[in-house]
């Protein structure tokens, strides 16, 4: 069912699918808080109609390129407020002053009992935004749109306890606002008045005007457009001047406050020479963009350069092992009687090794230290054990030098971590399989490299992914279903970042395709 969808989702359907189902239920989900929070700016119902579909029209017209860090709810609140705003103007606003003034000084004269909506309502807007946005976000979803915790939770991606914690905070910081402007209240009359005033009902018939002019307002955007197309093209193809003379007039729409707000289309000259100024602009962009696109395929040019002598190294490695398996040149309980002969011979190696097994788990597990919130002594005591559990494993051998059993036994581990800190250990290494993807994702996208959160959550999309992971065992790489990653990762990389995971699945791929062809070329038994 389409209510069960989260907004974001809806909002990318509307974009990419053109689907007025998803935007109608936007409007159904959230219209009550924007047309609330404009009539309690405006006092006026109609103007509060005016606002609550310019807020929504704005949404249809760049939900393709809008990008929401905390929750949709905010961002319409604020919108609704900013347009509120833009409404009221001097006189309006002079008079909005003098009426909360009076409203002050008649409550701080009546006493620190006689609070009601009528003295709170003047002032609520300024102290709602005066919060920050995850205190705001969490009082619009439970007052405003009439949010359990649980949901909150959801939509916020936190615990329900911690919403409602979260709830009370912000309750208490807008009583403490209350009482600095003279408006006396407890935290409890707070929420009451909130739950009961706060939410305006929304008049008959305005959601689907709001939906219908909406649509209509995304739908001129793109008309807009298309002409700017046409017109960049003469433009390009220096047919502009010789057909000037035959380029029709075209009406451009243009919403504006008058009354209540009624939109009329205008046509003028001065409308088609902007349109022309705008197509010679875009014309003079397009340029731009394509001397940027000569250049990225100079770089691409140089990444498959690269990309090819990985594969070709790839595959040589991968003949030398084959190789040195069937020398008998990888027998284990070899190389490791190799290691001890190795320490035994140069006693210096052990301090050398100790030192190095120290920095390559400090820096294979900072991520986890940081995650687990290990102590100083916990993560001292974890490295100088894994570097002394890699020491006593040794192998020495033709492929260098490395440890057979580089991690701690379980109990060694319990020992050092705890129940939870062990728990969380063995989540963290069901995903390490994946994170040089997500490290090599970052490098390939030079401009812009993944920023701490991007990576983590990157991993955890790709991890989401892989049917080893979801089953219970360690992510892999070869049962991740990276269509599905592709689809996810939208609303967390940018475009750049997209194609640098895009160029890493098909080095992936290349490597599967790989191994299909060395086993190819072993002989039949």
């Amino acid at each position: 069912m389409i209510a069960m969808i989260d907004d974001m989702t809806l909002l990318r359907r509307f974009s990419q699918e053109s689907s007025q189902e998803a935007f109608e239920e936007l409007v159904r989900r959230h219209i009550a808080l924007v047309y609330s929070a404009a009539l309690r700016c405006l006092g006026d119902s109609h103007l509060a109609e005016d606002v609550t579909q310019t807020v929504f029209s704005g949404l249809a017209q760049k939900a393709a390129s809008l990008r929401i860090q905390s929750s949709l709810t905010g961002w319409l609140y604020c919108r609704a407020r900013s347009a509120a705003i833009d409404v009221i103007r001097s006189e309006q606003r002079r008079r909005h002053r003098e009426q909360q003034a009076v409203a002050i000084a008649e409550l701080s004269a009546l006493g620190p009992t006689a609070s009601d909506w009528g003295h709170l309502r003047p002032e609520l807007e300024d102290t709602i935004e005066a919060l920050n946005e995850s205190d705001r976000d969490v009082v619009l979803l439970r007052f405003f749109e009439r949010q359990s915790f649980s949901e909150i939770g959801a939509i916020l991606k936190i615990s329900e306890d911690t919403a409602q914690k979260r709830a009370d905070r912000a309750l208490e910081k807008m009583r403490a606002v209350f009482a600095r402007r003279g408006i006396k209240s407890t935290t409890a009359a707070l929420a009451g008045l909130l739950a009961n005033q706060a939410v305006a009902t929304v008049p008959a018939g305005l959601s689907t005007a709001v939906t219908t002019a909406a649509l209509a307002s995304a739908t001129s955007v793109g008309a807009l457009t298309t002409i700017q197309g046409i017109l960049g093209f003469m433009s390009t193809t220096k047919l502009g001047l010789g057909i000037a003379g035959m380029v029709a007039l075209f009406a451009v729409g243009s919403t504006v406050f008058e009354g209540k707000a009624a939109s009329r289309a205008k046509t003028s000259l001065a409308a088609t020479q902007a349109l022309l100024a705008a197509a010679t602009a875009t014309h003079k962009a397009d340029l731009e963009k394509q001397q940027q696109l000569v250049r990225i395929a100079a770089d691409d040019d140089q990444k498959w350069a690269a990309l090819q002598k990985t594969v070709a190294e790839l595959q040589s490695r991968a003949e030398q092992d084959a190789k040195a398996a069937s020398n008998g040149k990888t027998d284990k309980t070899t190389a490791l009687a190799a290691g001890q002969a190795f320490l035994a011979a140069y006693p210096q190696a052990r301090t050398m090794l100790l030192e190095l097994g120290k920095a390559q788990t400090a820096r294979n597990y900072a991520a986890f230290f940081q995650k687990a919130g290990l102590t100083p002594a916990q993560i001292e005591n974890f490295e100088s054990q894994t570097s002394e559990q890699c020491i006593q494993t040794l192998m020495v051998g033709p492929n260098g030098i490395r440890p057979a059993y580089p991690q701690l036994p379980d109990d060694r581990l319990k020992a050092i971590l705890g129940d939870q800190g062990f728990q969380q250990f063995q989540d963290f290494e069901r995903v390490q399989p994946l994170q040089s993807i997500v490290s090599d994702t970052s490098s390939m996208s030079t401009s812009a490299p993944l920023t701490d959160t991007q990576a983590s959550q990157l991993l955890m999309i790709i991890a989401n992914a892989s049917s080893s992971y979801q089953d219970g065992d360690k992510a892999s790489p070869n049962t991740v279903n990276w269509d599905q990653v592709m689809v996810q990762a939208q609303g967390v990389l940018s475009a750049q970042q997209i194609a640098a995971i895009s160029a890493e699945v098909q080095l992936g791929k290349l490597k599967s395709l790989n191994a299909q062809f060395q086993q190819s070329k072993q002989p039949e038994k």
